[in-house]
């Protein structure tokens, strides 16, 4: 395999991913809480990231809760 663009190697070529992240603190029976939801590749596009044939990860979400007391 040949990574060299010019002697028709693989490229990808220019991507633009839009990761959103929000946060919100907020308290219950005076415990402290904050919750954050992460949805990242929200648009859902499909690219190659680095030298590699494997796709991008699809459209993923992560929702956590830290507690402080």
């Amino acid at each position: 395999m040949d990574w060299n663009p010019r002697a028709a190697g693989l490229t990808s070529g220019n991507f633009l991913v839009f990761d959103l992240n929000v946060g919100y603190p907020w308290e219950v029976l005076g415990y402290k809480i904050s919750t954050q939801l992460g949805i990242y590749n929200a648009l859902d596009k499909k690219y190659i990231e680095g030298a590699t044939y494997i796709l991008s990860a699809p459209r993923t979400w992560l929702l956590t809760n830290t507690l402080k007391f």
